[in-house]
């Protein structure tokens, strides 16, 4: 279909253009099974996941790589989210060594922020938002 006679002024309006590609994605990721593709392979890079096997752990090492290479690849003002879980023995080791390397991240570089809960005292998680200046 040819935009342009489809609907004057269609390349003007992004959001037109993007809704038949979100559509098709929806589709495409349903028929698929892609999601649940997709969680069984972050489960199987990251390790455990609420209510999966908890033997099953990440590492620091591993984890501050990964976490590395995609803040050079993320462009600038772009976001990579961390979640941190520490409900098990491994997972409050992690917890300190990241926490420990946010602290040293180039603030020139990055911007890093910590969410936790204030009012919970146990199984802490906590998200970090690395911002890429």
């Amino acid at each position: 279909v040819n935009m342009r006679l489809a609907v004057p002024g269609a390349a003007a309006m992004p959001v037109l253009v993007a809704l038949p590609l979100f559509t098709f994605t929806g589709c495409l990721l349903t028929e698929t099974r892609a999601p649940r593709r997709i969680m069984n392979f972050m489960q199987a890079v990251l390790g455990w996941l609420p209510g999966g096997d908890e033997t099953i752990t990440t590492r620091i090492e591993t984890s501050r790589v990964a976490i590395e290479q995609a803040l050079e690849l993320v462009h600038p003002r772009g976001i990579v989210t961390v979640a941190i879980y520490s409900g098990h023995p491994a997972g409050q080791i992690e917890a300190r060594e990241l926490k420990a390397w946010a602290r040293e991240v180039d603030y020139r570089r990055f911007r890093i922020l910590s969410y936790e809960f204030i009012n919970k005292t146990t199984n802490q998680e906590t998200l970090l938002l690395i911002e890429r200046v």
